[in-house]
């Protein structure tokens, strides 16, 4: 399936009205509307609440679930004691319908209408209104569905010579925020990310940072010191690439197996892929996720608390693709995948509202169940699971092919592959294409290139302690040359070859594979300074009349 336009229309109302929110139920619509003038009679409900069948007609309340005393009285209450009472929002939640009525200036200043939505119940069956008092049920979702990690003063390093102090980030990367910038460092010293600061005076005591992980991402989230806003930083480990989202900080959000996050406006994946869409989503929080029957197609719903306004976020987890959002005022989900889109007042009251109408994966599990079944080896298999297996395929494909030569970038297609083989049994069975060859070969070719990074670092490793050695020998030689005075000759001869025998040594060094030849090149420029001052030195002693008296001695007790 795909989100697919299939047509437009119009919502008609009695009188002008503000479309305010759009949702399905009992096999209707449900319009709510904000009037511009109060009306008078019993019948106030319907200048709020009002039914269409799906072809977009009017339909009456008779037997439907504004048929219901209570609920024109707690309507008719709501217009009696609070004045300026408003149709906020319709939401579907645990089984329930709620009608969020704004009755003052703050948040909490609700009153919320409630209907039961039983599930076991056919998609047509008309929802039982419960009564006014749902002020419980109407909890904001949670947008933060990765675990945030706050640093201490434990993780912050102590400064050095030349290094201002940073704060380890999960061991992975170093943060800073020292003359008045924000900065993240590989552990080898790379600088990966710098922005600047609007307070240039501060320590890593006064930010606050936390970090959350996400397979490849390291996900940064940072608010300096006297700053409102919270800083989100994604940085895909093995390429070191940082992407600043501070979207992340309204939702955040996890793809279906762990492919990425997402967030209002868009999503990054773990193979380093950022999307993002130009679309408005200040003021935007996370309200709820719908999952396609087929396993494959997921529809994260975002809206503002301010004004009602939806941002609707297709997301195919086959493709790893995310779809352009679709914008409305509210929407409603058919039980066959029609998606019914209230598009906003443009132009004021108006009494025929437009809305979209667009055809989506989105069906009803009854619906789907209903659906004549498949045969062969894929219908043995099962929709759900041959989504999962596919989409964790193109993901390898996608993330070997995008040529991370790094040591990090090949442990990442090594773990893809293993997780990849272990979660689904049936790549190699006949008839479905024996994916597990092509996989078994990149495992393969993966293990081996990690095999080779690891031989090169221990062969590095060891040119670097070779080299370290014959630098501290060098230094003291050349310490002990300078420091001391020798006045017979065998010593300075002994003390010349030392210093010859060293040079040798340090030149020894270019043969070690993996060795630094820049740092060989100073230590022998280093070492032949220290033996051409040795040498006149030791001209200098040579050529005193006594400097062989040593040699006279011993001749004459040979004689």
């Amino acid at each position: 399936g795909e989100l697919r336009l299939a047509g437009t229309g119009r919502l008609t109302t009695d009188r002008a009205c503000l479309p305010q929110d759009l949702t399905a139920a009992g096999g209707l619509l449900l319009l709510a509307t904000r009037p511009t003038e109060s009306a008078d009679g019993a019948g106030d409900f319907t200048d709020v609440l009002g039914l269409h069948h799906p072809d977009l007609s009017p339909a009456p309340a008779e037997g439907t679930l504004l048929d219901d005393p209570r609920l024109r009285q707690d309507l008719a209450d709501l217009r009696r004691y609070f004045r300026d009472a408003r149709l906020e929002r319709l939401r579907a939640v645990d089984g329930r319908l709620l009608a969020v009525f704004r009755t003052g200036p703050t948040a909490a200043d609700v009153r919320v209408l409630r209907w039961r939505l039983d599930d076991g119940l056919a998609d047509d069956a008309q929802p039982s209104y419960l009564d006014g008092r749902g002020e419980r049920d109407h909890t904001p979702a949670d947008g933060q569905q990765l675990p945030w990690t706050a640093l201490t003063r434990d993780d912050q390093l102590p400064a050095g010579p030349g290094r201002p102090p940073r704060a380890d980030l999960a061991g992975e990367l170093l943060v800073g925020v020292d003359g008045g910038r924000l900065t993240i460092t590989a552990p080898d010293g790379r600088e990966l990310h710098r922005e600047p600061l609007a307070e240039a005076l501060q320590t890593l005591a006064d930010a606050r940072i936390a970090h959350a992980r996400l397979g490849t991402l390291l996900l940064v989230r940072v608010r300096p010191y006297q700053e409102e806003t919270e800083r989100h930083l994604v940085v895909h480990l093995p390429t070191g690439t940082v992407t600043r989202i501070d979207a992340l900080g309204q939702a955040c959000l996890r793809l279906p197996a762990d492919q990425g996050v997402a967030f209002p406006g868009g999503c990054h994946l773990v193979d380093g892929t950022v999307r993002t869409f130009d679309q408005p989503v200040d003021g935007l929080r996370y309200e709820r996720t719908l999952l396609s029957p087929n396993g494959e197609d997921v529809l994260y719903e975002f809206r503002s608390p301010a004004d009602g306004r939806a941002l609707l976020q297709p997301y195919n987890s086959v493709r790893q693709e995310a779809a352009a959002p679709l914008p409305c005022q509210g929407y409603a989900l058919l039980a066959d995948g029609t998606l019914i889109a209230l598009r906003p007042a443009e132009d004021g009251p108006t009494r025929l509202h437009p809305v979209q109408l667009w055809q989506t994966p989105f069906t009803s599990e009854r619906f789907a169940a209903e659906q004549p079944p498949g045969s062969g080896p894929l219908a043995r298999i099962g929709n759900a699971d041959l989504v999962r297996g596919l989409a964790d395929c193109l993901a390898l494909a996608r993330l070997a092919a995008a040529g991370a030569d790094t040591p990090a970038g090949h442990q990442a297609v090594l773990a893809a592959c293993t997780r990849t083989a272990d979660r689904h049994h049936w790549l190699g069975q006949g008839g479905l294409g024996d994916l597990a060859a092509p996989l078994a070969e990149i495992r393969d070719t993966a293990r081996q290139v990690v095999a080779e990074y690891e031989a090169v670092a221990q062969l590095t490793a060891h040119a670097a302690r070779q080299t370290d050695e014959a630098a501290e020998h060098v230094e003291g030689l050349l310490r002990t040359a300078r420091g001391e005075t020798l006045a017979d000759a065998a010593e300075w001869v002994d003390r010349l070859a030392g210093l010859r025998r060293a040079q040798g040594r340090v030149e020894a060094l270019r043969d070690l594979p993996r060795a630094a030849p820049e740092r060989i090149d100073g230590l022998a420029a280093h070492l032949a300074e220290g033996l051409a001052e040795a040498a006149d030195r030791a001209v200098g002693q040579l050529a005193e009349p006594t400097a062989f008296e040593p040699h006279r001695q011993r001749a004459g007790e040979l004689a």
